[in-house]
């Protein structure tokens, strides 16, 4: 029997109601990352999940699990019944089924490679929709924009960030310029893991002052005087992500991720906290986050900022006292 219908038979029997579309299910479950339900899209050929308001991304194993109250170790025996033999249907499963071996997994499972970007990805120049959607949202700085190289695709009718090491692009997010009722305004290009990278990496190095949000957005309104912005393109920090971070020349950090995201912030200040000076931002209560927000609003965030320490070090120090 088809993954697709061993899933569709799996969440009726677990009561979760879903939208059939034509490639995925979306489903009313709850995602446990953000609290959000309606936004989780299941893919039916092969079970991978997104959910559009997080951007967390997973396979079938650990949706299973999840929604069964089991590890995921035992998710193909939920799926598929007892004494049936269990299989690695493809490289990311090993994350889930390895116990250890982390050399071996890298080289299991393939390095992200670089895309081209089709000629209807015009340079938003071209588009006077982008420009104007961009003067919209406040972004006037070309030379800003430019650097970031931001595209227009008239199909989605959309402003195209691409996510760039150096000048190869992995991948793509997208903010669409106009929406149906109902309709997605994010699009990220199909089968991205977007946990690799960070938006505005192509330019990081030698930047001192690094500011980390969540949004594309976001990332263009903090780049202000010597404070440069990156995109970790949802509430998650990836462990890959952290990285980027720790290697690059920058001796402070800024974290802009949104308000609600309190246990993000605190993994990335416990693993940041030792190598860099790390600041926690947020925008003016009368915006919802920096991409509403003016250069002078983003100066006063930064300006009142407080430097912190990782969590374990506090924690270790107060108990010294």
């Amino acid at each position: 029997m088809s993954l697709e219908r061993k899933l569709k038979g799996f969440l009726s029997k677990q009561g979760v109601s879903f939208q059939l579309g034509k490639k995925s299910f979306i489903s009313n479950c709850i995602n446990p990352a953000c609290g959000k339900e309606d936004k989780l899209y299941i893919r039916k050929n092969d079970g991978q999940t997104i959910c559009f308001k997080c951007g967390e991304t997973w396979n079938w194993r650990m949706l299973v699990g999840r929604i069964a109250g089991v590890p995921y170790r035992d998710a193909y025996r939920v799926l598929h019944g007892e004494g049936a033999g269990d299989v690695i249907e493809n490289a990311l499963d090993l994350k889930f089924i390895l116990s250890e071996g982390e050399e071996e997994l890298d080289r299991m499972i393939a390095k992200p490679k670089p895309i081209m970007l089709g000629p209807d990805f015009v340079p938003y120049k071209r588009a006077e929709a982008a420009v104007e959607y961009l003067r919209k949202r406040g972004v006037t700085d070309e030379r800003l924009m430019d650097s970031f190289d931001l595209r227009y695709q008239a199909m989605m009718n959309a402003v195209v960030f691409p996510v760039m090491n150096g000048e190869n692009i992995y991948g793509w997010q997208a903010r669409k310029i106009e929406v149906a009722p109902g309709g997605l305004r994010m699009l990220t290009m199909s089968g991205f893991d977007k946990s690799k990278f960070l938006l505005g990496q192509k330019g990081i190095i030698g930047k001192k002052k690094l500011v980390l949000v969540e949004g594309p957005f976001d990332c263009l309104h903090v780049c202000v005087d010597e404070f440069y912005g990156l995109a970790s393109l949802g509430k998650a920090v990836s462990q890959e992500q952290i990285k980027i971070l720790l290697d690059s020349d920058a001796d402070e950090i800024y974290l802009g991720l949104d308000r609600d995201a309190f246990n993000e912030v605190y993994d990335v200040i416990d693993d940041l906290g030792m190598s860099k000076t790390v600041f926690r931002i947020t925008p003016p209560k009368s915006k919802k986050d920096f991409g509403e927000c003016t250069a002078d609003e983003v100066r006063e965030s930064i300006g009142r900022a407080a430097s912190t320490t990782a969590p374990f070090l506090e924690l270790y120090f107060k108990e010294e006292k």
